[in-house]
């Protein structure tokens, strides 16, 4: 091999390397790894604020693995909406209680951020099972 080969193979193996590594750290992000918080965002949250809303998702992200864990241990998949029903339910009521923590100024901004989040929610799921326009039968596709 000669010189330049050489030298190119290691710049994109480098290149590799690098690019894995940074995939891996922006996969961390999210509900999973603990950074998330639903009030991000939100300015003037005093930190008892920030204390109860963290307590409330922490509470509320248990209460969702257990829902998640018992669907799957149970492989009753049929009835969808239902479990679908009772998570939104549960989701609205931890909203609510994060929202009751907030003043008038907060809830508008939190406000906002749910909205765009419930759009961002829907686009994914929509883009998976085949919404019209999400690439599934009868839309259009994305591209």
């Amino acid at each position: 091999m000669n010189m330049k080969k050489r030298i190119w193979m290691k710049r994109g193996w480098l290149l590799a390397i690098v690019l894995t590594v940074s995939m891996g750290s922006m996969a961390q992000r999210g509900t999973r790894a603990g950074n998330y918080s639903c009030c991000e965002g939100i300015p003037g949250l005093t930190e008892k604020q920030k204390t109860e809303i963290t307590a409330l998702e922490k509470a509320h992200r248990s209460e969702m693995d257990v829902m998640r864990a018992e669907r799957r241990k149970t492989g009753n998949y049929t009835t969808r909406e239902t479990y679908q029903a009772a998570v939104d339910e549960k989701v609205t009521a931890h909203r609510d209680k994060v929202r009751s923590l907030l003043n008038e100024e907060q809830r508008v901004v939190f406000d906002q951020l749910q909205s765009r989040q419930a759009q961002g929610q829907y686009a994914r799921r929509a883009g998976r099972g085949g919404g019209p326009g999400m690439g599934g039968r009868g839309g259009r596709g994305r591209w």
